[in-house]
């Protein structure tokens, strides 16, 4: 079961670096597999996922490999090594390829609002369809993390009737009011808290407690949101 709300810091590459979530109560930590500048090999994956269990021997902080076009044997491969929680799924890949995938998936959804809505009702007649959907910016140069914002219209339509996950060029400035807007089940952040390329402990920290801020408000000031660090179990709000 996903944490709700579900705060995802994506694209960690230095064992330190887990500490930032932790300490900020984000619910899940993203590393990259896929072809891209936050790439991380899988040894330094295995190290990092080591410190973040460590620091947070509850586990109510999980772990996400973030793939784009990779064979369902390589996802589990990887998977299997590195001790993921969960496996998101970045590209193009069809509903046959959430099927064979061994653990959770989060599955990007692109497109307009009308080709979205089917891609996600294809998805829904799977056995066992994705953990939620993630809507992320789009850009000609790559598949994410780009600080594109997202169309927070089709979003806002998609987030109605589905557990969604929004992304893309989110900050901590911006995020309060995307959560107000959309009201989707989480989100996700990379380039949002990092300075020069490089994730920051204080931008992590301004972005998920203004996250926790907003999920509060939504939920008429009942503030259900316990940091994960002192959480005995994965954080759900009432």
């Amino acid at each position: 079961m996903l944490p709700d709300p579900f705060i995802k810091i994506d694209g960690f590459r230095e064992s330190h670096q887990a500490e930032f979530a932790v300490s900020a109560g984000a619910s899940a930590v993203g590393l990259i597999f896929a072809d891209a500048r936050r790439r991380v090999a899988v040894e330094r994956a295995r190290e990092i996922v080591g410190e973040l269990r460590r620091l947070d021997g509850h586990g109510a902080t999980l772990v996400v490999g973030v793939f784009v076009e990779q064979g369902p044997d390589e996802v589990n491969r990887v998977a299997e090594l590195v001790g993921l929680d969960a496996v998101q799924l970045h590209g193009s890949e069809p509903p046959s390829v959430v099927l064979r995938i061994e653990r959770p998936v989060l599955k990007v959804i692109r497109g307009p609002s009308a080709e979205a809505i089917g891609s996600i009702a294809a998805f829904e007649e799977l056995c066992t369809p994705p953990a939620a959907y993630l809507v992320d910016g789009q850009s000609k140069d790559a598949v994410g993390g780009t600080g594109e914002r997202a169309d927070w219209v089709m979003a806002k339509k998609l987030a109605r009737s589905n557990r969604l996950i929004l992304a893309g060029g989110l900050t901590p400035d911006n995020v309060g009011d995307a959560i107000r807007t959309v009201r989707p089940f989480g989100v996700d952040v990379s380039s949002g808290v990092e300075t020069d390329g490089v994730k920051d402990r204080a931008k992590v920290i301004a972005f998920v407690a203004a996250v926790q801020a907003a999920f509060a408000e939504l939920d008429g000031g009942q503030d259900g949101i316990v940091p994960v660090a002192e959480a005995a179990e994965p954080v759900h709000r009432p």
